[in-house]
């Protein structure tokens, strides 16, 4: 589904009129959201231009729009959240909505949602909406805003998504489940801690017919944390699956609405005495940007192109291929 970009005509003649207020804000806009969907209250494209010709920001920013929809009830569509149910996971939104309305979106329903008030205080997303690469150690050598020693680190860049993707081979290649304890259950239960809602999908190599007890132990220990607000599924990483004319899936990375998190190593990074277990380089980049949306895309459709043929088969002869995912597929990022 294309990103959207949902935009109200009252807010952008206020951005105009106080263009030096939002400086910062108003260069972000004007460099990305490339090939989104326009959705806004004009009236119809007569209205669009003839605004446009007193605005020449809206005249810029007509040009980046692959589509555009003009829906005049889009205040009230805003105000009951319908709008949401049918767009993409990749929504930005800046309106004329109350304060409380556009932090609950922010915060609970993975949406990059602005009022003029919000965009006062740009600075701070912005400073998250950077990109960045992290050395996974403890070398003093690198500052230590390059590197990357908790998942703790994470967590802010998880602010505004609902929905999260996890492709890492050897997660649950652990007998001791020393690695799943010290690595993706912290990994999850920092992500999660402030959640009202989060849709996971995992995709791993799992021992045998393990993936049901995978399953049940990561939720008994989320639960233990009191945390139930998500839905969970593990995918079974086969090669036997891979569709043809793609490339092989070798990454390590981490799909969410508006984040990509690639590793040149597995995601086990830490052991339980503060030791690591393997040292390697992170690249956090946001899709929102011309410049990144290409390899999320990338990596977002070849995981959609290999879910579509995984398949529970309970008469497999082969063991391993009878659940091959558990419980579901469901994931809105995937649809």
């Amino acid at each position: 589904m294309k990103p959207t970009f949902i935009l109200q005509k009252e807010v952008v003649d206020e951005l105009f009129v106080r263009e030096e207020d939002f400086t910062s804000f108003i260069k972000f806009l004007k460099k990305n959201f490339r090939d989104y969907t326009l959705i806004t209250n004009f009236i119809d494209e007569d209205d669009l231009f003839k605004c446009a010709e007193e605005n020449p920001l809206l005249e810029i920013l007509i040009d980046r729009f692959d589509k555009i929809k003009y829906k005049t009830d889009l205040c009230s569509l805003i105000q009951d959240k319908s709008i949401l149910k049918k767009l993409s996971k990749r929504t930005v939104v800046l309106c004329e909505a109350d304060d409380n309305i556009c932090t609950d979106y922010l915060d609970n329903h993975g949406c990059l949602f602005f009022n003029l008030s919000l965009l006062q205080n740009w600075k701070l997303y912005e400073d998250i909406l950077k990109s960045k690469s992290l050395k996974v150690t403890t070398d003093k050598r690198y500052p230590s805003q390059y590197k990357f020693t908790d998942f703790k680190d994470f967590t802010k860049y998880f602010r505004f998504c609902d929905t999260l993707v996890i492709f890492d081979k050897y997660l649950f290649e652990d007998k001791t489940d020393q690695k799943l304890k010290n690595n993706l259950y912290k990994l999850l239960e920092e992500i999660l801690v402030d959640k009202t809602q989060m849709e996971i999908t995992i995709i791993s190599e799992f021992r045998k017919e393990d993936i049901v007890k995978n399953y049940n132990e990561l939720n008994e220990y989320l639960n233990s944390k009191n945390i139930d607000n998500y839905n969970l599924n593990l995918i079974h990483h086969n090669k036997a699956f891979y569709p043809k004319k793609i490339e092989k899936l070798h990454s390590r990375f981490i799909l969410s609405n508006y984040v990509h998190i690639r590793s040149n190593d597995s995601f086990n990074f830490f052991k339980d005495n503060g030791e690591f277990n393997n040292l390697g380089d992170i690249d956090i980049m946001f899709n929102l940007t011309t410049q990144n949306s290409f390899s999320y895309l990338k990596d977002l459709n070849t995981t959609k192109t290999y879910l579509s043929k995984i398949k529970n088969e309970e008469n497999c002869p082969n063991k391993n291929l009878r659940i091959t995912y558990y419980k579901n597929k469901l994931n809105a990022l995937l649809n």
